[in-house]
């Protein structure tokens, strides 16, 4: 998945062996679940379910950040799901660090379609919900991720597309960039750089990047 990366352990026969136990049937990886009714083991875990309890201090939401997180990190084009696939066959198009790829595509240059730059510097395009402010606390505008005429959101991952909280979480990450554009824009220090400069320099304030 990684091929840039060192592997984890030497690999030996041995170190492949124990690999391959990790999703064996009753490994280590095993919750040994009852699966003869997928909704009892949600209604009903303490029968169904009783070596896999669900974590009190996790809320639902960590499922979904742990959605974006592994888009950010993952992607494999057009890999069957339904047959077993050579791990060497499989290409990852994400590198292996959250640097937001996901997000920003391959930059304002190349992937055009996700930015706006008509206030002359390098925003990502967001819409506006129309008549969103009538059914909204104290008359705010709701946003949506921009989109085609088919509704496909127009994103460097459709997959942040899947449910409504995964794409408000994107939005909300389009919106913060945008957000710190505004802001080193505003800083009479930054006024002499470039819009492709407030570009990166914002790309890596929202990323993290060293």
């Amino acid at each position: 998945m990684f091929p840039g990366l060192p592997p984890y352990a030497p690999p030996t026969d041995e170190a492949r062996e124990q690999a391959k136990k990790l999703g064996v049937k009753g490994g280590v990886n095993d919750a040994l679940d009852l699966l003869t009714d997928p909704v009892q083991s949600i209604t009903n875990p303490t029968v169904f379910s009783p070596n896999n309890p669900d974590n009190p201090s996790l809320t639902a939401g960590v499922t979904f950040f742990g959605q974006f997180l592994d888009h950010d990190l993952t992607l494999a084009l057009k890999a069957p799901l339904l047959e077993q696939t050579h791990p060497r066959r499989t290409t990852n198009v994400r590198t292996a660090e959250f640097d937001l790829d996901s997000v920003y595509g391959d930059g304002s240059e190349k992937s055009p379609e996700l930015y706006d730059t008509s206030s002359g510097d390098i925003k990502f395009r967001v819409e506006a919900i129309p008549g969103s402010e009538q059914v909204s606390r104290k008359g705010a505008v709701r946003y949506d991720l921009p989109r085609d005429h088919n509704n496909n959101a127009i994103i460097a991952d459709d997959r942040n597309d899947e449910n409504l909280v995964i794409s408000q979480f994107h939005l909300a990450m389009l919106k913060f960039h945008n957000a710190v554009v505004d802001r080193l824009r505003a800083d009479p220090a930054q006024a002499h750089r470039s819009a492709k400069e407030i570009f990166r320099e914002a790309r890596r304030q929202v990323a993290g990047l060293a």
